[in-house]
């Protein structure tokens, strides 16, 4: 699963993949796969992982609807304690 494998990337390359559209790939997943628990899940870790110590991380994910997406995520999965931490 992509959202997964760009979780799974070193800190070092969040400003690379922010650079690159990663923000913009997740907030399509999750929006294209609303029910998938599985792709709900990796896409929050992902942009948390993007947001964390990276200042364009952030900027990019409250520009590019990540914001959104992950409340659109809490409010579908409301006992998923993965996707509401």
């Amino acid at each position: 699963m992509a959202c997964g494998a760009l979780a799974n990337l070193s800190e070092v390359n969040a400003a690379l993949l922010c650079q690159q559209g990663a923000v913009v790939a997740v907030v399509a997943a999750m929006k294209s796969h609303v029910d998938v628990v599985s792709v709900q899940e990796q896409a929050c870790a992902t942009l948390w992982k993007l947001a964390v110590d990276h200042t364009e991380g952030k900027i990019r994910i409250q520009r590019d609807g990540g914001i959104a997406a992950i409340q659109a995520a809490m409010a579908k999965h409301p006992t998923n304690t993965t996707i509401q931490s």
